[in-house]
């Protein structure tokens, strides 16, 4: 039950993000950035707003939605329609006529939301001046309710939990310290979720004009018993795509395979530097695509704003550098995950012997050998995470590192060849056909 509702409460704070990056370019819309953007009481935006900064306060009024992103956001104006808000702090003592979405460390709302309230963070608040038109959506750990919910079915989950306003309507709650204050009133069924019954304090003077219900969580037990099955589930679907991967690469690139193994039953250490060294790169490469992809979002915004020809320079900058820092960090990626089954193919190799006859005869049972070895690591990652995790990232580290050995090394012998190739290449009657001068001169 906890778990369908944390992905139910992720896709509902996931999805305005979704739809911010639809509309990010929409003409209709304000861009504010700064350490400090301050929208005053002064100020009347006709136009989705949206701020970026150290702090965003906004007292004016803002007649579209908000969607700001900053440590600190304070809103004590009018937002005419919904908000989105990712911030350390959030502090709304002002109206929203909309929805709210939320995901903060700290929220503190003692104003109006007309709509929905979603929010998930460490601790949420809302103070007695608070009203919410619609349902809440509450998951956090220290979770207090002092204000009007008018909704009609609503939902809190937390570690500890304080009831102490009214709901006009239904409301589930999930924790393990649960509190009904005496100034509550649930307009009815309260329904709590806890491993024993007793696990939540119902002050005198609460009212529920309800049922209240009780229904048990399963033990950690017993949710440790599911999340080992799982894991041994993901574990064992994770190694069936390894096996039908190592298969297709195997008939693809066989040379490239071979010659990689050997590097790395050969030159093991030197595997494990390169795979740090391009495991560096790769990282480097993959911020850079996300940065890229900051100023391309930015450039956006800028030619849809005030400043088109400073979006436009930023777009000829920032975009050709798109599409080559995510190639690249793609293939690295599928480089990593090559390195394990080449690390597969050569555990086989050795526990089969095969690599101590010959290594250009390995076939997919070396690897079904090498995958039984390493996929019980991810399950007992569950058990012990940190050094399990290690060894994990160690293999796919000197399985990538081999593979770059070895195409190095492949290219090398080709290179070899063709030199070879070109030399025989010039036959008998070609050297007789060569003037006689030029034959001194050879």
């Amino acid at each position: 039950m906890m778990s369908t509702n944390k992905y139910r409460l992720l896709l509902y704070l996931v999805s305005p993000l979704m739809l911010l990056s639809l509309t990010i370019s929409a003409p209709a819309s304000v861009l504010e950035k700064g350490k400090k953007v301050h929208i005053s009481s002064l100020h009347h935006i006709d136009h989705d707003l949206y701020a970026f900064g150290q702090k965003v306060i906004v007292d004016g009024t803002v007649n579209g939605d908000c969607i700001a992103g900053a440590a600190h956001i304070f809103i004590n104006g009018t937002i005419v329609n919904s908000g989105f808000f990712a911030s350390q702090s959030l502090n709304i003592t002002g109206n929203v006529n909309g929805s709210v979405r939320v995901f903060a460390k700290e929220t503190v709302i003692d104003g109006t939301i007309g709509r929905s309230l979603v929010g998930m963070g460490e601790s949420i608040s809302l103070g007695r001046s608070s009203t919410i038109g619609r349902d809440i959506q509450l998951m956090g750990k220290l979770i207090r309710v002092s204000g009007i919910v008018e909704g009609k079915s609503s939902r809190i989950e937390g570690e500890s939990i304080n009831i102490a306003g009214h709901f006009n309507g239904d409301l589930e709650i999930q924790g393990r310290d649960i509190t009904i204050g005496p100034s509550a009133i649930i307009d009815g069924d309260l329904t709590y979720f806890t491993s024993r019954k007793d696990m939540i304090d119902i002050a005198d003077g609460a009212i529920i004009t309800g049922e209240t219900k009780w229904q048990e969580v399963e033990h950690e037990a017993k949710e440790e018993d599911g999340n080992l099955l799982s894991a041994t589930t993901i574990a064992i679907s994770k190694g069936f795509a390894s096996l039908i991967f190592g298969i297709i690469i195997l008939l693809l690139f066989r040379p490239y395979i071979i010659e990689s193994c050997i590097q790395l039953q050969s030159r093991f250490a030197l595997s494990c530097a390169t795979g740090i060294l391009f495991s560096i790169i790769w990282i480097f490469s993959l911020l850079l695509f996300l940065f890229i992809g900051m100023f391309v979002i930015i450039g956006s915004i800028a030619i849809s704003g005030d400043n088109p020809s400073t979006g436009i320079i930023i777009l000829l900058l920032a975009g050709p550098m798109l599409p080559i820092s995510g190639f690249v960090s793609m293939a690295g990626g599928i480089t990593f995950y090559t390195g394990i089954v080449v690390v597969g193919f050569s555990l086989g190799g050795l526990i089969t012997s095969r690599a101590k006859r010959d290594i250009s005869k390995i076939s997919v049972r070396e690897l079904i050998v090498g995958l039984l070895l390493i996929t019980p690591l991810l399950v007992l990652s569950f058990i012990i995470p940190t050094i399990v995790s290690l060894l994990y990232i160690l293999i796919m580290l000197a399985g990538a590192g081999a593979i770059i050995l070895g195409i190095r090394q492949c290219r090398r012998g080709f290179s070899h060849i063709q030199t070879e190739q070109e030399t025989i290449a010039v036959s008998p009657k070609e050297k007789n056909d060569i003037p006689e001068s030029n034959r001194d001169d050879q």
